[in-house]
């Protein structure tokens, strides 16, 4: 059996913020995937560690929730890298998105780290 061929995904942004020129601060898609795994917490003591010259982080949790529909996510469910829950919220639709193996696997190329969910 073959392995199906999934479209090519965009690089992550290499900063997690970016400035307007309005002044007002943005967060990437960078920070957001980052934030889906708790890497914006990366400093909890215990979840990065290093193992023979190879960084790890022993993610402890995998979801972003957004109002709507977020494109950049939709990106990584079309390539096979997420997936969603949709429901209501005050009668407004709303997403839950969720890294597959091959996303975390994906992140963590991205990142230059293995990622490894704590079970």
């Amino acid at each position: 059996m073959s392995e199906e061929k999934r479209p090519a995904v965009a690089r992550l942004p290499l900063e997690d913020y970016e400035y307007g020129e309005d002044g007002v601060c943005y967060t990437t898609f960078r920070q957001r995937v980052k934030h889906m795994v708790g890497l914006d917490y990366a400093d909890t003591p215990g979840h990065m560690y290093v193992r023979h010259g190879v960084v790890y982080w022993r993610a402890w949790r995998n979801h972003y929730s957004c109002a709507g529909i977020d494109r950049d996510f939709e990106e990584l469910v079309g390539a096979g890298l997420a997936e969603y829950a949709e429901y209501m919220t005050d009668g407004k639709p709303a997403r839950t998105y969720r890294l597959t193996k091959a996303g975390l696997e994906w992140l963590g190329k991205e990142l230059n780290l293995v990622i490894r969910m704590n079970d």
